[in-house]
């Protein structure tokens, strides 16, 4: 029996979050381009690349498994008033109508950020159980203060069925015509 489990050895990695050793269920890595034009307003992502490891694709012939984890792990939009990831709604730390009556901001420190001047900020939720997230927000420090950097946790009281711990990075970057749009996202999620 243990020779039919050897093949999930090359699925061991260690932890972005913890250092611990895993066992990585999925691995999905995609590098896209995407156009966004003002007015006549038009959005358009065009796929260049795709990479898919892990132990799912072994147990993943017709696609269900596939579908239901990039449902639960859609990417996130924090210019949204709530978040929506894992199957949960989230207030965003920049929502218009409810962040300062859901979180506590302290500024750290001022950094740059690709050669950027911004305010380093931290969050945390006034209540810890609350469906919120702890953080640092990035934001650029030349009076338009946009958000350049970002990056959400769930705070260790929290209880969300089965994940342990969990860490989204973004980065923003500024087009020719002073847009700012996602540059990169990184999601871990320990389950």
């Amino acid at each position: 029996k243990k020779k039919k489990l050897n093949y999930l050895k090359q699925y061991i990695d260690t932890s972005e979050i913890t250092g611990k050793p895993i066992l990585t269920v999925s691995i999905r890595e995609t590098m896209s381009d995407y156009y966004y034009r003002k007015s006549p307003k038009e959005e358009k992502t065009i796929r260049k690349a795709q990479q898919h490891i892990g132990i799912d694709k072994e147990f993943d012939h017709n696609g269900g498994l596939s579908t239901t984890l990039e449902q639960l792990f859609t990417g996130v939009d924090i210019f949204d008033n709530e978040v929506s990831f894992v199957a949960n709604r989230f207030v965003s730390p920049i929502s218009s109508t409810l962040a300062t009556s859901y979180y506590k901001y302290y500024i750290m420190d001022t950094i740059k950020v690709d050669g950027i001047p911004c305010i380093d900020m931290s969050f945390v939720p006034y209540n810890s159980q609350s469906f919120g997230f702890t953080g640092r927000l990035y934001i650029t420090n030349d009076g338009k203060y946009s958000v350049k950097k970002v990056q959400l946790n769930f705070p260790a009281s929290s209880n969300i069925n089965w994940i342990d711990k969990l860490r989204i990075d973004q980065e923003f970057s500024q087009t020719p015509d002073s847009t700012w749009v996602l540059k990169r996202e990184d999601s871990y999620v320990n389950l």
